[in-house]
């Protein structure tokens, strides 16, 4: 289905936007 196709690459890239949230969070903490 193209709803399922959908829902996996807003999950995806839902994930992606966390991942860099933590990364420039992590960055932060170093300075």
């Amino acid at each position: 289905k193209a709803s399922d196709m959908d829902y996996a690459k807003a999950k995806s890239e839902l994930i992606e936007a966390v991942a860099q949230i933590e990364a420039l969070k992590k960055i932060r903490k170093k300075k």
